[in-house]
Parts: structure tokens; sequence; C-alpha cells
């Protein structure tokens, strides 16, 4: 398709996208080995989680604004890609700040992110400076432009029985009935598998995690949302924010609500503000209203 000279790397370099694709994928796979290198314990933990998540975002982000459709999903692809750089920065200058690494490891990379948002941001201004360019798709090209954001929702439902673990969003939960599940019936993570996988198109949790096959009997519903998010980076997106709604009778979730979304955090690669977890009652109606099942809902952006 036609740009009208809207796509491009930059504004003064002159460098192809093709190159700046490449430049960008070596970016995340250079901070990929450094976040290697970071020490042990909960700090390093939380920073290499961001760095590599907002690293890989950038190449994922970038290879995206080159595969856009109209001049504003262009300029919004690289919007994602300035902030996600900029993210990078202040992940970079913690490792520094807080010395994790030394300062010589890692000011080659600073550097590397301060040009690239430096390179973007002339991008965005050139593109929204030019006049020319399709206003509207050409009728022959029949299917959307890839959307910036997307959203699924999920939902899961399991009966509660005597004898059985209550795992909601990799909690504990002590009750004297737990989920009856091919897995261990964390509904949360099966629900947020399923907003995930919804948001791409690729099903439900079913179509990934059969429910007889012995390869998932008793596991941990972990494994599942780590499946999903890997999915969505391979698609070129990255988590936004999820909000989770479970309904349950009891036991009450309010005092486990932090430690839920710390764990969903960790997961999907976001800060816990991007992370809302709420307990409703159904009311005493059907089974879940008279303490037989346990559900939830779950809608996930991707940006």
């Amino acid at each position: 398709m036609a740009d009208g000279g809207w796509r491009m790397a930059d504004g003064s370099e002159g460098m192809s996208p093709e190159a700046m694709i490449q430049r960008t994928r070596d970016f995340a796979n250079r901070v990929s080995k450094l976040c290697q290198a970071l020490p042990s314990g909960p700090e390093s933990q939380n920073v290499r989680r961001q760095l590599g998540r907002c690293s890989s975002s950038v190449a994922a982000n970038y290879r995206a604004a080159q595969r856009a459709r109209s001049k504003a999903e262009f300029r919004a692809k690289l919007g994602i890609v300035e902030e996600e750089a900029d993210e990078s920065i202040h992940w970079l200058r913690t490792v520094i700040d807080q010395e994790m690494l030394t300062k010589s490891r890692v000011e080659p990379l600073l550097d590397e992110a301060n040009q690239l948002t430096a390179i973007v941001v002339s991008a965005i201004r050139s593109a929204k400076s030019r006049k020319t360019g399709p206003t509207k798709e050409p009728s022959a090209i029949r299917h959307p432009p890839s959307a910036i954001f997307k959203v699924g929702h999920g939902f899961d439902l399991h009966r509660l029985e005597a004898g059985l673990p209550l795992i909601v969003a990799g909690v504990s939960l002590e009750h004297d009935l737990g989920c009856v599940a091919h897995s261990d019936g964390d509904v949360v993570y099966h629900a947020v598998t399923d907003a995930l996988l919804g948001a791409l198109a690729l099903g439900d949790i079913g179509t990934l995690f059969p429910d007889d096959d012995p390869r998932w009997k008793g596991a941990d519903s972990r494994v599942f949302v780590e499946e999903a998010v890997r999915r969505v980076e391979d698609a070129g997106y990255v988590v936004g924010n999820v909000d989770v709604t479970v309904v349950l009778e009891r036991p009450k979730l309010r005092p486990h609500i932090d430690t839920m979304r710390a764990n969903l955090a960790g997961l999907l690669g976001v800060e816990v503000s991007a992370v809302s977890v709420k307990g409703k009652t159904h009311e005493k109606v059907d089974a879940v209203g008279r303490g037989d099942a346990i559900a939830c809902h779950v809608v996930a952006m991707l940006m």
C-alpha cells in the first residue's frame, strides 16, 4: 500500500525502516543480556521484569508501526515506542542509581535508549507535518487496519467441593471447599488467560490447554497466563491493564486483594496499579450464590 511518505524511520539520520527495526531488536537483545546479569533479590527481579518488558515493547511496536495502514495508526504506534523507550531510560537509570551493575556497563544502553527516543520523537514530528498520504484505505483492501488497542473478555466458573484446594489468583485460601478442575482450578488465572487470548482472537484456554490432556492434570495455572502473555508479546502488544471480578460467597477476598494484584502484575509484566481485583457475592442466587461454585470475569486491554 502506498504510504504517501509518512512511513519513515526518522527525520535526521535517513536510516531505513528495516535498519531501525533491526536497531530496536538489537537494543532489546542487549537489554535482555543485561537483565540476566542483574543480581538476585526482589528489587532486582522487578527491575528485570519491567526493563525487559519495555525494551521488548520498543522493538515490537516499532515493527508494528511500519505495518500501519494509516498515518494516525503510525503516529500512535510510534507514540507507544517513545513511551516505552523513555521507560527503558528510567529503569536503566534505576540500575545505576541502586548500583545493581557498574555504571560503565549500563551507560552504553542508556545512551542508545536516549538516541532511540530522539529518533522516534523526530519521526512523530515529521509524520505530523506531512500532509500527503491517503485519507482512507483503498477499496481493494477489505481487511480492517490492525488495532492500536485490543480488548478481551474472559470468564471462568468452577464447582466447589469438599477436600479440594481453593486457589484464587495464586493465593491459597482457607476454606472447607475447593475447585473441581483438571488443573489447580485457579479461576482468576483461567479467566485472565481467556481474556488475553480473546483479545487476540486466539480462542479460549481450552484451545491451548485441553482439560483432557494429562500434561495439565493438577498444573499450576500460572503457566497458562505465562503462555498467553508470550502470545500477546509475539503479536506485538503488551498488556495495558486488567480488571478482575471474582464472584464468591465465602471466604471474603478483601484481606488477600493486594497479594492477588501483585501476583497478577508479576505474571503480566505490569505495575500493580494496572491490575484491579474485586470480590462480589451473588446474593444467594444460583449455584454461585449458594456457595457451590466460584466464577470470575476479566476484561483485559492490550496496546
